[in-house]
């Protein structure tokens, strides 16, 4: 039994909105994890943006960052899943490594300073727990 296009919407509505993560307790730990959660985030953000199209586009400002958020977390969601499909162990690494960056809440800043150094130098940037000790 096939489903029409509105159950079939409304099944994929249903399973992004059926669990919301409590950051604080439930952070992403591994590349699926995090996979999961960029997915309902970028489906969310689509359908945020979508439902509030009208008043967006009265403020480009407000839609502009509404565009971008969509990207980000559908960007975010396809990285996910190709450096898992490409290199499952490095996407474990990976998402341990996020994991404890935002457990520990302290470093952002810091990496994202060294990182557009380094790009302003055209280094390759650093990634905590690929290029130093695992």
């Amino acid at each position: 039994m096939s489903m029409s296009n509105d159950e079939h919407d409304d099944a994929v509505r249903d399973w992004v909105h059926t669990r919301k993560p409590d950051w604080a307790h439930d952070l992403p730990r591994t590349a699926a994890q995090w996979l999961d959660h960029d997915v309902r985030r970028a489906f969310s953000a689509y359908e945020m943006h979508r439902a509030q199209l009208d008043e967006l586009l009265n403020d480009i400002n407000a839609h502009v960052k509404s565009v971008e958020r969509v990207i980000t977390c559908w960007t975010s969601a396809y990285l996910w899943a190709a450096l898992a499909r490409s290199a499952p162990e490095v996407a474990e690494r990976v998402a341990r490594d996020i994991a404890l960056a935002c457990e520990a809440g302290d470093s952002f800043g810091e990496w994202t300073w060294q990182w557009a150094d380094e790009l302003r130098q055209g280094l390759p940037i650093t990634l905590p727990g690929l290029d130093g000790p695992q």
